[in-house]
């Protein structure tokens, strides 16, 4: 729990990080485990230290296009976009990695369109948090995460009270809730 709340503490400085001179690049966290270890727990408790809903949903990578992850990493500056159900073994995960890698150097994507023969740029501003039961196996994307293992064994009642802890002052209505 410690090293996924000391990224999500830290992925708030990602981009003057990012833009610090001989520095072009802020890695993922990866949550990673089995069934039931506490991945989506954590998660909420990350995402709650950055203002964000509990009850805000995860981005299904599987369900979400490109297009979808790029502009959603175009939106929050400095925060965690979440993707959530990664797989080594699908398809539709798997042509994603590509554009996963270029967020990593915040290489963004080039979209041409047919007024006045331009390009709109969307640029990357956010870091990215992935929740899965496997951890890739491509080496280029194992470079760039920092994983977090979570397992059900090691859940006790102390990481449990800890946890509790952690996420009970963060645990607040946003505006839209009330």
């Amino acid at each position: 729990g410690v090293l996924g709340f000391t990224f999500a503490v830290a992925s708030l400085f990602s981009n003057p990080v990012f833009n610090l001179p001989n520095n072009k690049a802020f890695p993922f966290a990866m949550l990673y485990g089995e069934k039931q270890s506490g991945k989506s727990a954590l998660s909420d408790a990350m995402m709650l230290i950055q203002g964000f809903s509990p009850h805000q949903a995860a981005y299904s990578i599987s369900g979400s296009t490109s297009v979808g992850i790029d502009r959603s990493l175009a939106y929050f500056a400095s925060l965690m976009v979440r993707l959530d159900e990664f797989r080594t073994d699908e398809n539709k995960t798997k042509a994603k990695e590509t554009n996963l890698r270029s967020a990593y150097n915040r290489q963004f994507q080039v979209k041409g369109i047919k007024e006045r023969f331009g390009v709109r740029e969307v640029k990357i501003k956010s870091t990215i948090m992935i929740i899965g039961e496997e951890k890739p196996d491509d080496p280029a994307m194992l470079d760039r995460i920092i994983p977090i293992y979570l397992s059900v064994k090691d859940k006790t009642k102390e990481s449990l009270k800890a946890l509790q802890w952690l996420y009970g002052p963060l645990k607040r209505k946003t505006p839209a809730e009330d």
